[in-house]
């Protein structure tokens, strides 16, 4: 498959107009069923690079209400890793950190009867805080044609290509359609990862030259790729 430069891929309808040049040469009207097809395969592509990846793209942030006596506290609507808490900073204090002073040891599951992600404290909060949480989060799904891609786009395009090719019985190009959507997956990963608190903070070498603080560069870059 010939290769389109994932940069001017950026919304759902570019993502669109680059299916087209692989599957009949024009974007279905959208009031077909076709259409609406071409589209959730997008948002498919999307939410699986999503759930399997530790995207920077995805990491922002929300305050987190810390309750005096309560040990859990319900998570973010759209949180919805395992492992998804990158850093929970209450007061000075991040406490996500294993080597955290206050003790804590935090435990995310979803909720047997609600369903909903929440945190539990390993040791009851003693008193209430606001705490600043960064997570890693599931972007909005796009719709409309303007709506942003988060990811790279051509992958995301491969990834909806592998469905439309199912779905079009051409076992080869479905193959060949997952298999580049797969590589670049593996490439933007390898890109994208970020490393935990922890790991960052065990790379000494480079502070001892540059006098920097860990955990202030931490949150310094977060927050530029969050809004890149």
């Amino acid at each position: 498959m010939s290769t389109i430069n994932s940069e001017v891929i950026s919304d759902l309808g570019d993502v669109l107009s680059a299916m087209a040049v692989f599957a009949g040469g024009s974007i279905p009207a959208d009031t077909t069923t076709q259409y609406t097809q071409w589209v959730r395969w997008i948002q498919l592509a999307q939410y699986d690079a999503c759930r399997r990846g530790f995207w920077s793209r995805c990491l922002i942030s929300a305050d987190l209400a810390i309750v005096k006596d309560e040990q859990t506290a319900e998570l973010p609507a759209n949180f919805f890793k395992r492992n998804g808490i990158y850093v929970l900073n209450v007061g000075d204090e991040d406490w996500n950190s294993n080597a955290n002073s206050s003790g804590q040891k935090l435990l995310v599951y979803k909720d047997s009867v609600t369903a909903k992600w929440m945190v539990r404290f390993g040791t009851t909060p003693t008193e209430s805080a606001t705490g600043t949480l960064w997570y890693f989060y599931n972007p909005p799904m796009p719709v409309d044609q303007d709506d942003a891609i988060w990811l790279d786009g051509e992958m995301i395009m491969y990834g909806a290509l592998k469905e439309y090719f199912r779905q079009s019985r051409q076992a080869g190009s479905q193959d060949d359609a997952r298999n580049e959507y797969e590589n670049r997956f593996n490439e933007n990963l390898n890109l994208e990862m970020l490393p935990t608190p922890q790991e960052l903070m065990g790379w000494t070498s480079v502070y001892q030259h540059t006098g920097l603080d860990p955990m202030s560069e931490i949150h310094k870059s977060t927050a530029t790729r969050n809004r890149s």
